[in-house]
């Protein structure tokens, strides 16, 4: 994470918070009238565990709390998933919710809501997948507390262009990921940059 004011920039590097969630499909189409289209809607759910350093000097350090590598506390994700496929090219609606609770520090961040409307296209070649996706992505976070005091400029609402690509062989799938901002609002004293992720997994199914 980057923090930058006036002419001085912090940089925190280091490993952060790890979740495990799981996803269970409640239905999918079965019938065959609506030839190549099918669909299923799944809810998930799963943990946030503390794995990241939570900065308890933010405020001696004169930092905010979010350029903290984790959040200091077990938290918890649900949310829901309706995937329509067509052919080689899906639409996915996908919402995500946090709970995030107090830490040790009595900091707790706000809670977070995100939408995730995202269109991918898989070309394939032998046993090789390669599917590219692209989309929209919008998240709202309430105010973090400490001591229970909402915390100034810490809840407000972004939005992302989300785009990148995934390779999957057999059972065994990497991808990346960069969200790009087109709008943010945090009371107009932060404002997002591009993120960017890896993801490296093994499909059970």
């Amino acid at each position: 994470n980057n923090y930058s004011s006036g002419e001085t920039e912090t940089k925190i590097r280091g490993l952060g918070d790890i979740g495990i969630v799981a996803n269970y499909i409640l239905f999918k189409s079965n019938d065959t009238i609506l030839g190549n289209q099918q669909y299923n809607f799944s809810v998930k759910g799963g943990i946030e565990f503390p794995t990241g350093k939570f900065n308890k000097n933010f405020r001696t350090d004169h930092l905010p709390a979010s350029v903290s590598a984790g959040s200091g506390s077990i938290d918890l994700i649900t949310g829901a998933r309706f995937v329509l496929y067509k052919g080689y090219t899906n639409y996915l609606a996908d919402y995500t919710f946090k709970y995030n609770f107090e830490n040790a520090s009595m900091y707790r961040f706000g809670m977070q809501n995100s939408l995730a409307l995202i269109v991918t296209h898989k070309l394939q070649k032998g046993k090789s997948e390669f599917i590219l996706f692209g989309g929209l992505i919008g998240e709202h976070a309430s105010f973090d507390k400490f001591h229970d005091i909402d915390q100034h400029a810490t809840s407000g609402e972004n939005l992302f262009l989300d785009l990148g690509f995934e390779f999957v062989r057999k059972k065994i799938f990497a991808g990346i990921s960069s969200d790009i901002p087109l709008y943010s609002d945090f009371g107009g004293e932060i404002s997002s940059k591009p993120r960017y992720s890896l993801s490296f997994g093994y499909l059970f199914n």
